[in-house]
């Protein structure tokens, strides 16, 4: 036997898988509670002694260990840029396929209330781009001048205008800022380059940020640590495009249904399958992440109550409406880190990850717009990905491995003619 330990050290738990990579077989699985709010070796210590209980401490011991991590809050980026639909979404793309939760975004020069919010926001990194190569400048170093003079003391990567560069780390190392410089997200217009800034952000991610966190205290035990969704990102890809060894599933979604955030991941190219249809936007990468930090099903279920309403909660858990104010008391009063115990509390569950996954899925998938244009006539605006075409949907993440039916629960991610502008998966398997 080959054996190799996965650690994830999640916002909620702390989850281990022991594989015998050479007979492809999963020989051991523990989860425990996460104590990064504490200290992570706690956690870690805990999980080893529930693999050794199934193993032994020689097994354990001796197996080499590779972790990720979205504890903590995972990597919390803010984007600064140029134009919203341009610079400032090529950020997005860039700081989400990296692995990280953008809470936030600023378009053009930061006045007092965009620097107030963006200090409120408390971001762990910050993402400075903006402006084309050989373009607008004007804006980024103001922009960095602006950072340089205020209390906010995270890493800034600048990731725009290559001719202005210089200038903006000059203004930033001089107020004592941490900066990195990569190449530009957007080196001319529409044109995506967003690999660069991707792995420099998984690169700080490890170097700064899990120390920050204390995470680094585990590095010391495990050969790599990387942020969570990057690892999953890299999954996604292999498992849609293979190995030179093995044949890959082709084009795929990926639902990541989390206590803190549900993820979704497409691996596809996403152009139109119509003839009378438009492209608008940037181009989207064939490996694609977006996070949704309002669709956890712990520390955000009363926000997906919110979002959906109590009518839709409960029809999605299949209660009554006489059942609205107990679940939502189990709503207000659900801690992070508690599993449903009683039957009615699957059910409620299941409701929360159904409308964590449509919702999730809603907000990934492109979308069509009808529009007349002179000469043309009835055309279809499309902006982001059709993967009505897509054939494969992979859940994940507790309230979907552990659900009585989970294909009831990814069910939401298919097509729905009533909402026939969202261009998801029309006849997928799970």
């Amino acid at each position: 036997m080959r054996i190799m330990l996965l650690i994830d050290f999640g916002s909620t738990f702390t989850k281990g898988v022991m594989i015998d990579l050479e007979g492809e077989e999963v020989i051991a699985k523990a989860s425990v509670s996460s104590t990064v709010d504490r200290d992570v070796r706690l956690g870690l210590s805990e999980l080893l002694v529930e693999l050794r209980g199934q193993t032994s401490d020689r097994l354990v011991k001796n197996a080499p260990k590779l972790a990720c991590s979205s504890a903590a809050g995972g990597l919390r980026m803010v984007v600064i840029g140029l134009v919203p639909e341009l610079t400032v979404e090529a950020g997005r793309k860039a700081a989400c396929n990296a692995g990280a939760k953008v809470i936030g975004s600023i378009a053009g020069v930061m006045d007092d209330p965009a620097l107030l919010q963006l200090a409120a926001l408390k971001p762990d990194l910050i993402l400075l781009s903006g402006g084309t190569d050989g373009g607008n400048k004007e804006v980024i170093i103001s922009n960095a001048v602006l950072l340089a003079g205020t209390q906010i003391n995270v890493p800034v990567i600048i990731a725009g205008n290559k001719n202005a560069v210089r200038e903006c780390r000059g203004a930033l190392e001089k107020m004592g800022k941490a900066v990195v410089v990569t190449e530009n997200v957007m080196p001319s217009v529409n044109c995506l380059h967003i690999e660069p800034a991707r792995e420099t952000i998984r690169r700080v991610f490890i170097d700064r940020i899990a120390k920050a966190k204390g995470i680094n205290t585990v590095q010391n035990q495990v050969a790599l640590l990387m942020p969570t969704p990057n690892a999953v990102l890299q999954a996604v890809a292999i498992l849609a495009q293979g190995t030179p060894e093995e044949e890959g599933l082709g084009e795929l979604l990926v639902i990541d249904v989390g206590g803190a955030t549900t993820d979704v991941y497409s691996a596809g190219a996403g152009m139109p399958t119509m003839t009378n249809v438009i492209l608008k936007g940037l181009p989207e990468p064939f490996v694609k992440r977006t996070v949704e930090g309002d669709l956890g099903v712990r520390h955000n279920a009363l926000s997906i109550v919110e979002l959906v309403g109590m009518t839709q909660l409960l029809k999605d858990a299949g209660f009554s409406s006489a059942e609205g104010k107990r679940v939502m008391e189990y709503c207000q009063t659900l801690p992070p880190e508690q599993l449903p115990r009683e039957a009615w509390e699957f059910e409620v569950d299941r409701g929360l990850a159904k409308a964590a996954v449509r919702l999730g899925v809603e907000r990934h998938v492109g979308s069509l717009k009808l529009a007349y244009i002179p000469g043309a006539g009835e055309t279809f605006i499309q902006t982001g990905k059709d993967l009505r075409g897509l054939k494969t949907i992979i859940g994940t993440g507790g309230p979907v491995i552990f659900a009585k039916e989970p294909c009831a629960i990814l069910n939401e991610a298919v097509f729905d003619p009533r909402t026939p502008h969202l261009l998801k998966p029309a006849q997928p398997r799970f």
